[in-house]
């Protein structure tokens, strides 16, 4: 049985994985910033599939940068 989920690319569900993460290190209303500046839209449920992977990878570049200042 083949899951086709990922193949599909990201979905909301990696999208706010990433920025849960990102928020556990900085806060949410940081998260929220990103969300804002790299998916153009002010709340999840308002961003377009097109800007998924955009947020992930920004999440996951800036989470991996804030933890290494920890």
């Amino acid at each position: 049985d083949e899951d086709d989920g990922e193949a599909a690319g990201p979905d909301a569900d990696d999208v706010q994985a990433a920025l849960r993460a990102y928020a556990e290190v900085t806060s949410k209303a940081v998260a929220m910033k990103l969300l804002k500046e790299k998916g153009k839209a002010d709340v999840l449920s308002k961003l377009k599939p097109a800007n998924y992977a955009a947020v992930i990878d920004a999440a996951k570049a800036a989470t991996k940068k804030a933890k290494a200042k920890r």
